[in-house]
């Protein structure tokens, strides 16, 4: 088999053996040359007339490509070293380690920008053995591919090496070679698979310099410490144990609020509150926080009531509530649970190992992720009682605040709530609530008010709809400011949430709950609500009394939501007794009684025997009958649903390494993509054990080049590269050796054709696994 003139070399030209001489004219043009260097005279100048005297400066014969598994094994550690760097610093971020505060000062280190700045160097040092792996593993397929019968298109070849040299591929060679491999006729995946490795290889190089730097360097965020209450301490460790997990024995978030979310029948009696735990034990505190405005100017227009947009009710517990009124009927409340409030206070000042004055924060974790605050909106249109024909209008959708203009809704009869003597009669105010309305579109609580006469004004009527909503929220305090509860509540867009279009899911509220807050007595007219209506309207002298009231409303029914479970609530005393917190380990779960102490965090007073009684599953099978948890029963089925699973969270405010942000786990992502191009790489490495030696740098490339006939193909090539055909031709190493001899070299080869076979007493053939070349 012939191998192509037209591929390899000029038809004009033949190829010259070691034998032969050089013709007359070769002869004359070398010497006209050489007679351009000093002190050279022609007869030293002739060819092959020189004399290397130095046997050192020939090269020994070497192996172009070798086959050893064990050897392959060996050669993986210069791949494996970044990808083992990799993990060690990813390990720091999944594990969410915590470095040191940003505090400086007498105790604490003064080195923290010394050592950002020496991982800064790390990092491009990571960087660095990271484009090398890659270089590697470029040139080990392309040399692969250049030793295959077929070979690649020579674009490829320049393209790959340029990527293996810290280069980019993108260039028009690069473009014919791809259009050269997807045209073809019998499509190569080897080379369509090299081609997208050398712009994966790119991306990589480029990408692994800032992935390494922001995997590594330490950022200042908020960092977990541990959980405000654990269960058990080992004094002589000072090791806590972690998995209980606290719950409180009540939804606090229900979708229904009905009679089952009070802490007992006392609510809907006046005055029988007990610690605060009844809906309407804040009345008090909304009372002292309403403000009323003149009628100097009239609503929808803003501040026109002159109650300005965020009203903060701060409570002993640090609660924050927020209310504003909407329209001329409409007024909008939220507020913070009150028990999670409370427990959170407990974290205020806490003097814990680990901490050492860096800043702090406490915040909640339940079941829903972030915490479920209740958000109200109540909307009411106030008539007079002598004018109404005891078809009450309702607005059936206070979320549209369109409605209230027309008030077109559907109507109710007044003589279904009073009849028409104590209409007539009356001279207090009334207050009752109504479970449902027929013919209305969203499940909804509505109040009906009586205000009676007076001097100045006629007797009224008024009809208030009650919307609900629980609104996802995240809350927290920190050490560093006023112990009020933070939330991440858009106070700034309230208005716009309070209209909104698409509401948040709306709460089902039911009058077997709602009668607490108009809890009354047996020999009273006067309710708590009435009470509260009077005391707050008698500092009102606006013209649009029934704002007025749908602010009161959307405060007391918000602060009544945020009530639930109140029950549950202690106070911070020197031991805190939380008798009714329930804690559950291993599929048993045991309501105490637990003790904790004051001085954080709040540890419980536990034994290590009490800790391991909770899942002994009772007294029957437990080995300590005097154990005080013993109270223990198997963990409820519907445990999430019934019960609020509750979690306290401290984060220390400093450097540490984490998955907190987007550009982190994008940074992961390409580092863990670099070691799975490695980890693959490093199995065919092994499982083939081929090692291409040639031509594995720039200089040794430029060697094999020189040593090179030059082929027909790249005639005219001298100065560039102009025509696409040029940049398609294959390209291949092959073995060339004179015909009956043993010795044999390696040439770059480029051609249409790569067939091997003997061409001018020389046999062309592909490399020969473990055998020497000169």
């Amino acid at each position: 088999m012939h191998y192509k003139t037209s591929s390899l070399q000029p038809e004009s030209s033949s190829i010259q053996t070691p034998s032969e001489t050089p013709s007359e004219d070769h002869t004359e043009e070398h010497e006209a040359h050489s007679s351009l260097i000093p002190g050279l005279s022609k007869q030293e100048a002739k060819p092959h007339t020189l004399k290397h005297k130095e046997k050192s400066s020939k090269e020994a014969k070497k192996v172009a490509i070798s086959r050893s598994k064990s050897h392959g094994f060996l050669r993986s550690w210069i791949y494996l070293l970044p990808v083992g760097i990799t993990f060690g610093i990813l390990q720091l971020s999944l594990r969410q380690v915590y470095w040191r505060g940003t505090a400086t000062g007498d105790g604490l280190p003064n080195d923290t920008n010394t050592v950002l700045e020496f991982l800064q160097i790390v990092a491009k040092a990571h960087e660095i053995l990271i484009v090398i792996s890659l270089s590697r593993v470029i040139l080990h397929y392309l040399r692969q591919q250049l030793a295959s019968p077929q070979g690649l298109p020579y674009g490829l070849v320049t393209s790959a090496y340029n990527v293996a040299l810290g280069s980019q591929p993108f260039s028009i060679g690069f473009y014919h070679a791809c259009t050269s491999i997807v045209g073809r006729r019998t499509f190569r995946w080897e080379l369509f698979g090299l081609a997208i490795l050398t712009l994966l290889a790119t991306f990589l190089g480029l990408a692994s310099g800032p992935a390494s730097a922001i995997i590594l360097i330490p950022r200042a965020d908020l960092w977990y410490f541990q959980d405000l209450f654990v269960f058990y301490q080992d004094p002589s460790s000072m090791s806590t144990e972690d998995d209980v997990t606290m719950y409180i024995p009540k939804a606090l978030f229900p979708n229904e609020v009905n009679q089952s979310s009070l802490p007992g029948s006392y609510c809907l009696e006046k005055g029988l509150d007990v610690n605060g735990s009844c809906p309407y034990a804040g009345y008090n505190d909304i009372l002292s926080n309403l403000q009323f405005p003149s009628a100097s100017r009239l609503p929808p227009y803003p501040g026109a009531l002159g109650i300005p947009d965020n009203t903060t009710l701060d409570t002993p517990i640090s609660r924050r509530m927020t209310s504003m009124p909407d329209s001329l009927y409409t007024a909008s409340t939220w507020t913070s649970n009150q028990l999670l409030g409370n427990y959170m206070s407990l974290g205020v000042g806490l003097n814990m190992h680990g901490l050492d004055g860096t800043p702090y924060t406490v915040g909640i974790r339940t079941q829903y992720g972030s915490v479920l605050n209740p958000f109200v909106r109540v909307c009411c249109i106030m008539q007079p009682a002598d004018q109404l024909d005891r078809s009450a209008p309702i607005l059936d959708d206070c979320w549209n605040p369109n409605q209230n203009q027309d008030q077109s809704g559907p109507t109710f009869s007044v003589t279904d709530v009073w009849n028409e003597t104590v209409l007539s009669n009356s001279s207090t105010t009334m207050f009752e609530w109504v479970d449902s309305v027929p013919n209305t579109t969203v499940p909804m609580l509505t109040a009906f008010i009586f205000t009676p006469s007076d001097m100045t004004n006629t007797a009224n009527i008024s009809v208030c709809v009650v919307n609900a909503s629980w609104y996802y929220d995240d809350l927290w305090i920190m050490s560093d400011q006023s112990p009020t509860i933070i939330s991440n509540f858009p106070f700034s867009s309230y208005a716009a949430i309070a209209i909104t279009t698409d509401p948040p899911p709306t709460i089902r509220l039911r009058k077997d709950w709602a009668d607490s807050l108009n809890a009354g007595e047996s020999n009273s007219t006067s309710t708590v609500l009435t009470d509260l209506l009077d005391s707050g309207m008698q500092n009102y002298h606006g013209i649009w009394p029934q704002s007025a009231q749908s602010l009161i409303l959307s405060k007391v029914v918000a602060d009544g939501l945020a009530r639930i479970g109140s029950e549950f609530r202690v106070s911070n005393a020197t031991a805190i007794a939380m008798n009714d917190i329930t804690v559950c380990r291993q599929g048993w779960c045991s309501q105490g009684p637990f003790s904790y102490q004051s001085q954080g965090p709040m540890i419980g007073n536990g034994t290590w025997r009490d800790y391991q009684d909770i899942s002994n599953g009772g007294i029957e099978d437990a080995p300590h009958p005097d154990s005080p948890v013993l109270r223990s029963f198997p963990q409820p089925n519907d445990i999430d649903t019934a019960w609020t699973r509750v979690s306290f969270p401290i984060e220390r405010y400093g450097y540490g390494w984490g998955f907190n942000s987007v550009a982190i786990i994008v940074a992961a992502a390409v580092l863990l993509f670099h070691a799975l191009v490695i980890a693959i790489h490093c199995c065919i490495l092994v499982f083939t054990g081929y090692h291409y030696k040639y031509a594995a740098t720039l200089g040794e490339l430029v060697a094999l080049a020189l040593g090179s006939q030059q082929p027909a193909t790249l005639a005219s090539t001298s100065v560039g590269i102009s025509k696409g055909a040029t940049w398609k031709r294959a390209t291949a190493i092959r073995e060339v050796q004179e015909e009956g001899s043993k010795k044999g070299r390696l040439e770059l080869v480029v051609g249409e054709s790569l067939s091997e076979g003997i061409e001018h007493g020389l046999l062309y053939r592909r490399p020969v696994t473990d055998k020497e070349y000169e």
